[in-house]
């Protein structure tokens, strides 16, 4: 009999702790399987140069790097102009706003591009640096292995195409815990 009562009292203890853990916060309501993109970096400490960037751009970048190194994700990202992984910005005739390229040797080296032109032609008025801002974080995200449109049901991530720009300019929970993930 007191094996029984003991058994129960561990049962119902363990019960009060994970409620006390959902309710608190600490434990994920709901989780999903992240999606690591394969053209990102192998490491997510790297360091990557500025190609062509006037100051405004610079500091942009700057902005993004800086987000996601503080963002708890375990990113380290050193900017260095020798590095052979390039951010640039310039008006391109493409309709995209932010592009992404990996290139070879796969996880040592990249080309992120921000087209300056889509960017004026799209964002509102007064938002431009918030959006330019958005844009830079979220090509960085890719060299952190994440894709194009997770699976966020509420449509907060960094990385979704449909974010809100001018409010979504850093890393989110999501984002940061796919990074994690993905290394």
């Amino acid at each position: 009999m007191r094996k029984y009562i003991c058994s129960n009292r561990k049962i119902a203890f363990s019960i009060w702790l994970v409620v006390l853990l959902v309710i608190t916060g600490v434990m994920p309501r709901q989780a999903y399987a992240a999606s690591c993109y394969a053209g990102g970096m192998s490491s997510s400490s790297f360091s990557f140069g500025y190609s062509n960037l006037n100051s405004q751009w610079t500091s942009t970048f700057e902005k993004a790097r800086t987000s996601w190194n503080n963002s708890g994700s375990g990113a380290y990202l050193l900017q260095t102009a020798s590095a052979t992984p390039k951010a640039t910005a310039g008006s391109y005739a493409g309709g995209w706003l932010g592009l992404y390229t990996p290139k070879s040797p796969a996880g040592r080296n990249f080309l992120i591009q921000v087209n300056t032109r889509t960017l004026t032609a799209s964002a509102p008025s007064g938002a431009y640096s918030k959006w330019t801002l958005s844009t830079a974080a979220h090509e960085l995200g890719h060299s952190l292995r994440l894709d194009d449109n997770p699976v966020d049901p509420a449509n907060r991530s960094l990385m979704n195409h449909d974010r809100d720009r001018s409010v979504v300019t850093s890393p989110r929970t999501y984002d940061i815990s796919y990074v994690r993930s993905c290394y």
